[in-house]
């Protein structure tokens, strides 16, 4: 019972949780109609929220491994364990990443743009911030510096140029001791006066047969930073096929996450590729390039 302007306090029955251990807890509470009405059935959701109670699942981690460098040429091969690769230090690109047998060819390159939506068109977007749409498509690798092998790993920077708009773009990678790979990128607009960035990430393409997805994050629905506190983080599971599952009237940007620690696309025998963030990313994986949306 609750009378109009009253703040009752109620006690939940959640048991104690040991949050002195690694990882990360939530509470989430729903709120239920308990009668039902002319409108609104019985049992009908009518609030929800997430409490996060402890941790943090951006702790520094060790990557741990014995990694192996050879150089020859203009190539870098790396390996720890059973993973290895090859990085081409001309064109400044990794042309193969493997664990055992099996490779993934093609690595993140850097994207600036999504589908415009509904309501991208009403400030016309499309054509204000139409100089991003093919940025990354024209661009001239200027450097490419492999450092020296330090505790945490191999450093990798390539610096471009990405030409159609004259602005400065680097990639670096730290080839870590377990073989996975962290990628930080950055871009320097400094003294250029350039609309917004639609988006600022980067983008890979894998074959079909990845289409399982994983991933700790907010969902199970899209979210977008402006509108994602009724998507609470948890772990999801998805076929990639229905990330493209709001049937808008017009083909634009969709299934889109946000605030997610960590995703995985593999085929059914688990083989695949894990993308973990060192701070919450977004990311949307669908069965179509953004150009045909």
């Amino acid at each position: 019972e609750l009378n109009p302007h009253s703040h009752p306090e109620i006690s939940l029955p959640v048991e104690a949780v040991n949050t002195s251990n690694d990882g990360e807890y939530f509470l989430n509470v729903f709120a239920f109609t308990k009668n039902a009405t002319e409108l609104v059935p019985v049992n009908h959701e009518v609030a929800r929220e997430q409490f996060k109670l402890s941790g943090n699942y951006f702790e520094a981690k060790t990557a741990n491994g014995e990694l192996k460098i050879t150089k020859e040429n203009n190539r870098l091969h790396f390996t720890s364990g059973n993973v290895s690769g090859d990085f081409d230090l001309q064109q400044g690109r990794f042309f193969r990443y493997a664990i055992g047998n099996e490779s993934i060819a093609s690595a993140p390159e850097p994207f600036f743009w999504r589908a415009p939506t509904d309501n991208d068109f009403g400030n016309n977007m499309q054509v204000n911030l139409g100089i991003w749409r093919t940025a990354h498509v024209n661009r001239t690798v200027k450097k490419v510096i492999a450092g020296d092998q330090t505790p945490e790993g191999l450093p990798i920077i390539v610096e471009y140029e990405l030409s159609g708009i004259g602005v400065p773009y680097t990639v670096d990678y730290l080839i870590q001791n377990d073989g996975s790979i962290k990628v930080t990128s950055s871009i320097d607009m400094t003294g250029r006066d350039l609309p917004e960035l639609p988006r600022f990430g980067m983008r890979m393409q894998l074959a079909p047969q990845f289409s399982n997805l994983e991933y700790y994050g907010r969902g199970p629905w899209e979210n977008y930073s402006d509108r994602n506190t009724s998507s609470f983080v948890g772990w999801y599971k998805d076929d990639v096929k229905n990330q493209y599952a709001w049937n808008y009237i017009r083909p634009q940007e969709s299934g889109y996450k946000t605030d997610v620690r960590w995703l995985t696309l593999t085929d059914n025998n688990g083989f695949g590729i894990r993308i973990e963030g060192v701070q919450p990313i977004c990311f949307s994986a669908k069965n179509m390039r953004t150009e045909d949306l």
